[in-house]
C-alpha cells in the first residue's frame, strides 16, 4: 500500500485530473468539447431508453413549479464540435470551481478506500499476493476497514416503494413519446421490446458517453443515468492519474534505479573470480543494460556485455514471439513488447511500458518446464538481487513497487526482498560474489525458494527443457495478481476450452443469471465439452465468495471490481418494472 508520502502525490494527481479534464468548466450546462474516440476510454456502444410514465404537470415541457422549460432550437443545437468548445469556453468561469470541488469529492470517495494511512514510522511491509482460500469462513459485510479508516457503506440495495407498472403495444401511456420519436425515430422491434421488458437497446455513433446525455438535454429529453457513467468515470480517473504518476514521477525512478544497480552489477563484475560468476555478472550487466536502452539512457557497460545487450534488443524490436535470447537460458515471449492503451499517447510513456515489461516478464526460474534445477538463472537472481540490495536503490525500488501496488495490488511473482531473505540465510549478509559458486549452498537456496507460495496465475504450456517452470520464479518488478486474470485462465484449457468467456467472471462474482447462461448454451461457452469446467467454476465461485471484505477495496483494480458486484444481484420488488425482467438482469 501506498504510504503517506505518496497518498497526497497521487490526490494531487486526481485533483489535477478533475482540473483538465476537458468536460469539466461545461458540465453545468451540458456542453462538451469533443474528444476523439479512444483519449477518453471507452466509448458508447448502446443507448439505454426506458419507458416510464413522465411526472404529474411536465407533459409538453412544463414545469410545474414555475415557467415553461421552452426548446430554443436556434441557440440549443445537437452537438456540435465548434459551438460546443465556444459554450464550454463561455462556461466555464462560473462552472470550474463547482466542478472542482464536486469531483474532487467523487475521487476521494472512489480512491479513500484503498489507500488506509500507514502508521508513523511502521516500515512498507513485503505483503505476498493474496491467496483465496476455500476453507476461509470469512463473510461480506457491509463494512471496509482500511488502516485507520473505517468505511461504512450501506447495503447495496436501498429499499423500493414504487408499484408495478405496464404499458401498452402502441405506448401510449408513454407522455412523451411523440417528443421522444422526433429524436429518435423507434423501429417496430423496438416498439415491441419496449412494450413487453419496458426497455430498448439501441446503437449509436456517439463517441462519448456524455454526448448522449447532451443531446437529450438539448431536445428536452428526460435522460436515464445508467450505471456506465459512474464506472466510466472511475476509469477516467484511474487511468489519468496512473499514466501521469508514470510518466512524472515513476518513470524518473526507474531510470535512477537501472543507473544504480547496473553501476552495483559492474563492482561485482569486479569483485568476481569465478568463471561461473563472472558469466552470471555479465548477463546480469547485459540484462540492466537492456532496461538502459529501452529507457533511452546511454549508461556505460562493462566490456563484454553490449552483443548480448543488442541480440535482446533485435529480438524486443522484432515481436519474435518465443525465443531464447543472450541472457536466460529459455525461451521469453518476446512478442509482448508492444506499446498498448495509454501507454502509446508519448515517447515518455513508451519507454517506461518497455522497461517495465522487460523487468516484469523476465523470470529467473528454479526449474526448467521439465523440471530440471535451473542452477545458472538462480545463481543470477541471487546476483541481481544482491546487486539490488547494495546499489542503495531500494528506496526507488520501494517507491515503484508501493505505487504500483496501490494501483493494481502485489506482485503474484516472487520479490527480490524474498530472494534476499533467504540469500541472508543461506549465504550470510556480506558474502562476495564467488559464494554462489558453491552447488551445495546453491541447492539449499533453491529448497527454501520451493518453499514459497506458487502464484495464483501461471503459464499452462510450459513442458520442456527450452521453457522455465511457472512455479517458482524471481521477477525484478514481478507482474500483479489480477483476480479477473485468475478466473479466466483457470476456465481455460489449451485443447479443452482454449478461450474462456467475460460471462465467467461474472458467474465467479456471485451472478446466478450468468451461470444460468454459461450453462444453458454449451455449444456457445464450452463447446468441446470440457468436463472439469463446471467443477472449476464452483470452486472458484467458492474461493471468492470467501474473500473478506476488507480485500475488496485493497487497491483500486480490487474496489472496481467490487463495484460491479451490486449489478449482478436480482433486485427486488419495489424497484422499476424493467429492472425487474430478466432482459435488464442480461444487461447487467
Amino acid at each position: 500500500m501506498a504510504g503517506l508520502g505518496t497518498q497526497p502525490a497521487v490526490l494531487r494527481l486526481c485533483l489535477r485530473a478533475a482540473a483538465e479534464w476537458p468536460g469539466m468548466a461545461a458540465l453545468r450546462r451540458g456542453s462538451y468539447p469533443d474528444r476523439k474516440a479512444g483519449a477518453g476510454g471507452v466509448c458508447m456502444e448502446r443507448l439505454w431508453v426506458h419507458a416510464q410514465r413522465t411526472p404529474r404537470g411536465m407533459e409538453n415541457g412544463k414545469d410545474p413549479r414555475g415557467g415553461a422549460k421552452r426548446l430554443d432550437t436556434e441557440r440549443r443545437r445537437p452537438h456540435n464540435e465548434g459551438a460546443a468548445a465556444s459554450r464550454a469556453k463561455r462556461h466555464a468561469k462560473g462552472g470550474l470551481q463547482a466542478m472542482k470541488r464536486l469531483m474532487a469529492t467523487t475521487v476521494l470517495c472512489l480512491l479513500l478506500p484503498a489507500c488506509g494511512p500507514q502508521q508513523r514510522g511502521q516500515k512498507p511491509a513485503q505483503v505476498p499476493p493474496f491467496r483465496p482460500s476455500a476453507s476461509a469462513t470469512a463473510q461480506r459485510r457491509p463494512v471496509a476497514a482500511t488502516g485507520r479508516l473505517t468505511i461504512e457503506r450501506p447495503s447495496s440495495h436501498m429499499p423500493g416503494s414504487l408499484k408495478p407498472y405496464s404499458v401498452s403495444a402502441d405506448l401510449r401511456e408513454v407522455t412523451n413519446l411523440q417528443a421522444f420519436r422526433k429524436v429518435y425515430p423507434l423501429t417496430d422491434e423496438q416498439k415491441r421490446l419496449l412494450a413487453r421488458q419496458l426497455f430498448a437497446a439501441n446503437r449509436t455513433t456517439y463517441k462519448q458517453l456524455f454526448q448522449v446525455y447532451e443531446n437529450n438535454e438539448y431536445h428536452n429529453l428526460p435522460s436515464f443515468v445508467t450505471t456506465d457513467v459512474a464506472l466510466h468515470l472511475y476509469h477516467c480517473f484511474f487511468d489519468y492519474v496512473l499514466r501521469t504518476v508514470e510518466q512524472e514521477m515513476l518513470l524518473k525512478q526507474l531510470e535512477k534505479l537501472t543507473a544504480a544497480c547496473l553501476e552495483a552489477t559492474a563492482d561485482q563484475l569486479r569483485q568476481a573470480k569465478n568463471p561461473q560468476v563472472r558469466s552470471a555478472l555479465l548477463k546480469n550487466a547485459a540484462y540492466f543494460g537492456v532496461a538502459s536502452q529501452l529507457l533511452g539512457r546511454r549508461d556505460r557497460l562493462p566490456s563484454g556485455t553490449w552483443p548480448l545487450v543488442e541480440k535482446e534488443l533485435q529480438l524486443i524490436s522484432a515481436h519474435a514471439g518465443f525465443e531464447r535470447g543472450a541472457i536466460l537460458p529459455y525461451r521469453v515471449d518476446y512478442s509482448q513488447f508492444v506499446p498498448r492503451g495509454h501507454y502509446t499517447r508519448s515517447q515518455r510513456l513508451r519507454r517506461y511500458f518497455m522497461a517495465m515489461m522487460w523487468y516484469g516478464l523476465t523470470p529467473f526460474a528454479t526449474r526448467f518446464g521439465n523440471g530440471r534445477p535451473s542452477a545458472a538463472s538462480v545463481r543470477q537472481g541471487i546476483l541481481l538481487v544482491r546487486a539490488l540490495e547494495r546499489s542503495g536503490a531500494l528506496t526507488e525500488w520501494g517507491n515503484i513497487y508501493e505505487l504500483t501496488s496501490y494501483f493494481v495490488g502485489s506482485a503474484d511473482d516472487i520479490i527480490p526482498a524474498q530472494w534476499i531473505v533467504i540469500a541472508d540465510r543461506v549465504y550470510g549478509r556480506n558474502n562476495a560474489p564467488d559464494a554462489v559458486a558453491d552447488p551445495a549452498r546453491l541447492q539449499r537456496f533453491i529448497t527454501e525458494v520451493e518453499h514459497l507460495p506458487k502464484p495464483r496465475i501461471r503459464a499452462q504450456m510450459v513442458e520442456g527443457a527450452d521453457m522455465p517452470s511457472p512455479d517458482y520464479q524471481l521477477r525484478f518488478m514481478g507482474q500483479r495478481y489480477l483476480p479477473d486474470s485468475e478466473v479466466l485462465q483457470r476456465l481455460s484449457r489449451p485443447i479443452d476450452r482454449p478461450f474462456p468467456a467475460g460471462l465467467d467472471v461474472m458467474a465467479v462474482l456471485g451472478s446466478e443469471r450468468a451461470e444460468q447462461i454459461l450453462d444453458g448454451s454449451p455449444s456457445l461457452y464450452n463447446p468441446n465439452r470440457w468436463a472439469g469446467y463446471r467443477q472449476e467454476r464452483a470452486r472458484l465461485v467458492q474461493e471468492f465468495s470467501a474473500v473478506p471484505p476488507r480485500k475488496w477495496t485493497s487497491n483500486l483494480y480490487w474496489s472496481w471490481l467490487n463495484a460491479l458486484q451490486p449489478l449482478l444481484d436480482k433486485l427486488p420488488s419495489g424497484y422499476p418494472s424493467f429492472m425487474l425482467t430478466e432482459s435488464w438482469r442480461d444487461k447487467s
